[in-house]
């Protein structure tokens, strides 16, 4: 009874058909919309590191400095004042005011990470230790996110 299911069976090609293929591409489609506006902001967020601690390291070789000489501005000082780009060049770091005792840097973003201009711009550093920034973001989420 059962011999003629097996010799009338139709041999199917082995393969994808058009319409799986479409699904599939659309798959792809919807997750890389998904993916790369999230990737492209994990990326942002982590250039930001890259002007944060450049103007840790700026002010940590100002403070070191004026410890030798008793003050910010002094002479032997010029050269951990003078405009520079972060390791990375993402920021370019300024000491935008500079007194005997006081001090403020400045890392303003450039190149690729000019994207990030609305979000957090620009980052400042005083001798107190306090911290800046400028955009639609928190302080806190600027330097520490």
């Amino acid at each position: 009874m059962y011999l003629w299911t097996n010799t009338m069976r139709l041999d199917r090609t082995k393969g994808f058909t058009l319409i799986e293929m479409m699904i599939t591409v659309a798959i792809v489609a919807i997750l890389a919309s998904i993916a790369l506006p999230a990737y492209d902001e994990h990326v942002r967020k982590s250039r930001r590191a890259d002007g944060t601690a450049a103007l840790l390291n700026a002010a940590h070789n100002l403070e070191r400095c004026a410890s030798n000489f008793g003050a910010y501005n002094n002479t032997n000082c010029d050269g951990l004042r003078a405009a520079a780009d972060s390791p990375e060049a993402y920021y370019r770091i300024t000491n935008t005011a500079v007194s005997a005792s006081t001090f403020t840097f400045r890392a303003r973003a450039q190149n690729k990470q000019l994207g990030d201009s609305s979000v957090c711009d620009d980052f400042t550093l005083t001798n107190t230790g306090v911290k800046g920034a400028s955009g639609s973001e928190t302080v806190d989420r600027c330097w520490n996110d």
